[in-house]
């Protein structure tokens, strides 16, 4: 027997239909966030033209003037609390995402590196081909057009295309960034997200607008307690001793304050449960009166525990 076809016949649109959809193409087109804070002709032309003047090569391999040594080590121990903040926010945020390849960075008012965060695999393939790491500049005169030199020289977000960066090495993945404001308007920070030029980057930035918020209530809160203690005559971490920890409890403290998940941790200790790791922070917390990973590790911090 031959096999039938089933065909479907339309009705030809009413004309309220024909009306509605006329309705809509009157409407202003839609710009969405990405193409609101993609950065404009002018200051990337600005922006090329330093880095012509700094003697920036389009294919250099990696970021210029990193700090090494001594320099380096003294650079991410005087900001350890921001550092150790910024990346349980950061593990907390990236576990969530649906597209693990977007890689989160924060630098300082001059665009120095403090951390890097996204999957090892990830991670080691964008190190690899940016050789951007704790301490690396991302500065014009070092890397070249990037989102975090614009945001903030302009003081505010911004997102770069892969091929609008100045240099090769950067044309894989789109940059965005937003600066972190202190309370007098100027920049203290920047939370960087780059991420593959397959991907949108628009959708990125209220993630970073959300992180760079959160950072600037964390520095908000760090300012507040150092007045208080200034008043008080107490140095930070004073009260120290009111909360006492076992030894077991503060090394899962300081792993968790790594971002390190449940199953790490237990492998850092050796033991072979997941819940052992879990009774122990559940104990800090209580000791700390804290409700979520981020406020432990705040008031851990504020007791000079971290």
């Amino acid at each position: 027997m031959g096999g039938s076809t089933f065909s479907t016949v339309m009705p030809a649109p009413s004309c309220n239909v024909i009306k509605r959809y006329a309705m809509w193409e009157t409407l202003p087109p839609y710009l969405d966030s990405e193409e609101r804070f993609l950065v404009d002709e002018k200051r990337l032309m600005d922006s090329y033209h330093c880095c012509e003047s700094a003697n920036v090569a389009r294919d250099i391999r990696r970021s210029r003037n990193a700090l090494a040594g001594r320099k380096l080590k003294d650079f991410l121990v005087r900001h350890n609390g921001l550092i150790t903040y910024t990346r349980l926010l950061f593990s907390d945020t990236h576990r969530y995402l649906s597209d693990p390849r977007q890689v989160f960075i924060l630098t300082d008012d001059n665009a120095q590196v403090f951390d890097i965060y996204s999957r090892p695999e990830v991670l080691e393939l964008f190190t690899k081909t940016t050789g951007l790491c704790p301490g690396a500049s991302l500065r014009e005169e070092s890397c070249g057009t990037n989102a975090v030199t614009i945001a903030l020289s302009c003081r505010e977000e911004s997102i770069i295309r892969g091929d609008q960066h100045f240099c090769r090495f950067f044309h894989s993945w789109n940059s965005i960034a937003v600066p972190v404001i202190d309370p007098t308007g100027k920049p203290t920070a920047c939370v960087g997200i780059w991420t593959p030029c397959t991907a949108a980057p628009g959708e990125k930035l209220g993630m970073a607008k959300l992180m760079a918020k959160d950072l600037q209530c964390f520095l908000r809160m760090n300012c507040l307690n150092n007045a208080a203690a200034e008043n008080t005559g107490k140095a930070p971490g004073s009260d120290r001793t009111q909360i006492r920890l076992t030894g077991r409890q503060q090394q899962v403290l300081c792993h968790f304050a790594k971002g390190l998940s449940y199953k790490e941790i237990a492998g850092k200790l050796g033991v072979n449960s997941v819940k052992t790791v879990e009774e122990h922070l559940d104990a800090v917390r209580t000791k700390l009166s804290a409700t979520c990973r981020r406020e432990c590790i705040q008031k851990a911090m504020d007791l000079g525990l971290l």
